[in-house]
């Protein structure tokens, strides 16, 4: 073992630095539909075929599940998951202490759907590393699979609960998506490892000190057997140590001799630059070296939540506003109107320019009234004329919700009638990001699509806001007096608002740059649902790219 023992050393000295991200909350937990972007030589998983028998005639599970709990606090919340797996499994258990392992203990065998639990009492070092390597050691014979998952908090950013609960839902999240992972193994006898796509908010720490890290991966790998072991290509690794694996992808790393519990530096908070790093960053390179290939999973919109559809319980009133120049009206537009209109009771869309006859006639079923107007004061000065003209009938119909929304968006990648269930009760009003304080400009949801609960557009305030808005005359005007005033203005007011994203404020605060308009595919991994156009328009860019794709599968 004085390889391994050399590299850590190695590590420790040369030293990598990263700076801690400033950021605030946590992300909601995005219960999504599952994707796919693949790795080197895989192909993308298209569907889940229920014909497709699973789980073997003896019952013994093809599953090992491996969780180390160094927070029993979130046993439930790892509970909730684990039982997505709609196949038999065992439960592998590791904690630092007997107390906690007692706690462990009752709320497994009383929650959770394994087959069978063993739980091993380790020393706290290696974090969720080493205990997963020292008690898989010799017990993965009977299994196909393996999924590693932990209790992650990480302290050193603000973000951190948002990234645990999104590295569980792309893991597990759903039956549907544990099932379509199986199947892909399955499937694709090539694919050894799963996992989830890089978390945009860690971008920073995820490339950090390569180069150091490169050297110590080489080492190891040639101390499990593989001297020559390719690693050219993008960096690529699961980031935050969950995964899914094929057992013959991984398993020298599980052999009784291949690396020491004492390799691992006893815990002291240490945030980078440990052994327990390397073997992070090791995973799809011993993978490449046996053979194996990995897909990267992605979810996109919400499922294992069931809202009415149509919502027949929550009255909507809703304000669409599109720019006609020349009569016509976008297949995106028609898509989101599409999308909106089960959603609501009253429609009303709102057209800068005259429409054509002929596009009127398609709207029939899709708008209660529509509205044509000169193109003044953008979106703001629709909305202002709008609700100001009908706001007799909004508060004579007592509209549980009033909606404004503009058509600078792509048709949602998920239905509406999630995101409303998702935000029901949550704040006074809400929409779906907020953009951070930055220098004179304060922090305020962005106004594309903007949901008014009755506490919110029954305020005097909200009303007031409305009449005294002058008409913008130009773009910059309608940001700076529209959208970025109306937040604070009710703020004022007590009224409260959320973010039905709050991830994109974190990603902006982190890169100072509006995550809607410049990095459309993180947006969609981050959970945006609604894609800006304008973000869209250079489809020779590699991003934008991904960003399409995820929108045509």
């Amino acid at each position: 073992m004085n390889i391994i023992r050399n590299l850590c050393m190695h590590l420790h000295e040369t030293g990598i630095h990263s700076t801690a991200a400033s950021v605030i909350d946590h992300i909601r937990l995005r219960k999504t539909m599952r994707r796919f972007d693949t790795g080197p030589g895989a192909s993308p998983f298209r569907g889940c075929d229920p014909s497709i028998a699973f789980d073997r005639a003896d019952e013994t599970p093809r599953i090992a599940v491996q969780a180390h709990i160094f927070y029993p606090p979130m046993c439930d919340e790892l509970i909730v998951q684990l039982n997505m797996i709609p196949y038999r499994f065992d439960c592998w258990i590791t904690t630092d202490t007997q107390e906690k392992a007692d706690t462990i203990r009752q709320a497994f065998e009383q929650h959770c759907r394994a087959r069978r639990c063993h739980i091993d009492v380790t020393e706290n070092r290696g974090r969720d590393v080493a205990p997963f390597l020292h008690q898989m050691q010799g017990n993965l014979d009977a299994y196909d699979y393996l999924c590693h998952v932990h209790t992650k908090s990480s302290g050193t950013v603000e973000w951190g609960d948002g990234w645990r609960t999104y590295l569980y839902h792309n893991l597990l999240g759903s039956q549907t998506n544990v099932a379509q992972i199986l199947e892909t193994f399955e499937r694709n006898p090539y694919v050894g490892l799963i996992f989830p796509e890089r978390y945009p908010l860690i971008t920073e720490y995820f490339l950090g000190g390569w180069t150091r890290y490169s050297t110590a991966i080489k080492g190891l790998l040639a101390h499990l057997g593989f001297p020559h072991a390719d690693m050219r290509g993008p960096i690529v690794y699961p980031a935050g140590t969950m995964f899914w694996a094929r057992v013959p992808a991984v398993r020298q790393l599980f052999q009784d001799d291949a690396i020491d519990f004492d390799a691992f530096a006893p815990e002291a908070d240490q945030v980078e630059s440990t052994f327990a790093h390397v073997i992070e960053r090791s995973w799809v390179y011993l993978a490449r070296a046996n053979g194996f290939s990995f897909i990267k999973s992605l979810n996109l919109s919400p499922c294992e939540v069931v809202y009415t559809q149509p919502d027949k319980t929550t009255t909507r009133i809703a304000f669409f506003v599109t720019v006609s120049p020349d009569g016509s009206l976008s297949d995106e537009d028609h898509s989101t109107l599409a999308a909106l209109r089960p959603e609501v009771t009253h429609l009303v869309l709102i057209s800068n320019g005259m429409l054509a006859p002929a596009v009127r006639s398609t709207l029939a079923a899709l708008a209660d009234e529509i509205v044509e107007r000169e193109n003044i004061g953008y979106d703001f000065g629709a909305w202002k004329e709008a609700l100001l003209s009908q706001r007799s009938t909004i508060e004579s119909q007592a509209y549980e919700q009033v909606i404004i929304a503009n058509n600078s968006s792509m048709a949602p990648l998920q239905p509406f009638s999630n995101i409303f269930g998702d935000m029901d009760g949550t704040a006074d009003f809400w929409g779906i990001t907020a953009f951070p304080n930055h220098q004179d400009v304060p922090r305020h949801l962005q106004s594309y699509f903007l949901v008014f609960e009755r506490p919110a557009w029954s305020s005097p305030a909200f009303w007031a806001y409305w009449e005294q808005l002058p008409v913008p005359k130009d773009r910059a005007e309608a940001i700076r007096a529209g959208e970025c005033a109306l937040t604070p203005a009710l703020e004022r007011a007590g009224l409260c608002w959320l973010a039905y994203c709050p991830a994109a404020e974190w990603f902006e605060r982190e890169v100072n740059v509006d995550l809607v308009y410049s990095f459309p595919y993180e947006a969609a991994v981050l959970g945006v649902p609604l894609l800006k156009k304008k973000a869209l328009v250079n489809q020779g860019d590699a991003q934008v790219r991904k960003a399409l794709a995820l929108m045509t599968r």
